[in-house]
Formats: structure tokens, sequence, C-alpha cells
């Protein structure tokens, strides 16, 4: 048998659950929202049609060609060549941004962690 001791006990955890969750309703069901969405979404993941992955051996020899001459003119523009020594350039241009305070990525990455 319980104790009376046990008994209040017993209530008084309830009670205080009780508490919480009153107190805490929206938050509470956020979460049982957001666990019954992902529920219910997870096995329809794998539902999704499946379609043939394409391989490189499938490639023509005219995409490749293609794909070549697009990586090559992204970079030539607006020239009709790539500079010799355009990495190298580069190299160095990234060296003096860092020297000077940093990259776009390291200013966006330290304000994150100070807004943590």
């Amino acid at each position: 048998m319980s104790s009376p001791e046990n008994v209040n006990r017993t209530k008084a955890l309830f009670g205080a659950a009780r508490q919480f969750f009153v107190a805490h309703k929206i938050a509470f069901a956020f979460l049982c929202g957001t666990a019954l969405l992902a529920i219910l979404i997870v096995p329809l993941i794998g539902q999704g049609p499946t379609r043939e992955k394409p391989s490189r051996e499938k490639d023509s020899p005219q995409q490749i060609k293609k794909r070549a001459e697009w990586f090559f003119h992204q970079r030539a523009y607006p020239l009709k060549h790539i500079p010799a020594d355009a990495r190298v350039k580069a190299v160095e241009h990234l060296e003096q941004m860092r020297a000077s305070g940093g990259t776009f990525m390291e200013h966006f990455l330290a304000q994150a962690r100070q807004s943590d």
C-alpha cells in the first residue's frame, strides 16, 4: 500500500508538472507539433521517385567538350584567355584581404558568434 506521504509527493509532482505545461503551453505545443510533423514526414522521404544517377560514362565527348568550354569562358571573360598568373594574383589578393581585416565569410562567422 502507498503511504500518505508518497501520495502527497505524487500529487505535488503532478501539480508541478501541470503548472509547468500550462505556463509553457506555446512552447510545448510547438514541440509537439514539430515532433508530429517529423514523424509524418520521415516515411515520405523514402517515397520519392527514384531516378537513375548520371554517370560519367554516359557523357558524350561533345558534352565533355562543352562543359570544359563553359568552365574556361567563365574564367576568361572579358579576355579570350586566362592569364597565366591569375591564380597567383587570386591567392595574393586573398592574403591581402585576410591581413586587412578578413574575408566576408570570416566577418559573417564573427558576427554569428557574437549574436549567440
